[in-house]
């Protein structure tokens, strides 16, 4: 039989209370997200309910902004504006790839982040400065919170960086 919030809430204590609903909410928030089409990536990316470094440490509200947004899919690439009037996925293509002659490929945050042309050179100075063997900034947005514990500078330097750097994709 079930039992009703109240004779639960009335069996166990607050810390057991409190804990068994800090995981239903962060089940359902999981579930949620891994069912929404429009949070594809952000369910690529986020790997657990919890507050994000680069909240703290990116050096400007634009930077934090730009990353949210693209994190969140709130942004302007055709993977989302393509919605109201491209229903059909395949057909929100990269308008820069589209132009230069290269196949039509979805416009969505991974292309922007990685492979679009009119976004290298910005990746290649991101790869230059950071000294870094990768210049996916995918895989660094999705890097686990465990990896985020104990900041070096170094560490600290490389989160301000992506961010600014996908601000200056985003603004591309």
């Amino acid at each position: 039989p079930l039992l009703n919030a109240t004779s639960f809430a009335n069996s166990c204590s607050p810390d057991v209370l409190t804990k068994n609903l800090q995981q239903f909410f962060t089940d359902s928030w999981r579930t949620n997200i891994e069912a929404s089409r429009k949070l594809s990536f952000y369910s690529k990316i986020k790997t657990a309910f919890a507050w994000e470094p680069y909240l703290n440490h990116s050096s400007t509200f634009d930077d934090r902004r730009s990353t949210a947004q693209i994190r969140c899919s709130s942004h302007k690439p055709r993977i989302e504006v393509g919605r109201y009037d491209q229903p059909s996925l395949e057909n929100r293509t990269c308008v820069f790839c589209d132009q230069n002659g290269s196949l039509q490929i979805v416009e969505d945050e991974e292309h922007l982040l990685t492979t679009c042309p009119q976004g290298a050179t910005i990746r290649d100075n991101f790869s230059r400065v950071n000294d870094t063997r990768s210049t996916n900034l995918v895989t660094l947005l999705a890097r686990s919170h465990d990896q985020y514990d104990n900041l070096n500078e170094e560490e600290m330097n490389l989160i301000r960086h992506s961010c600014s750097t996908i601000r200056k994709i985003y603004k591309l």
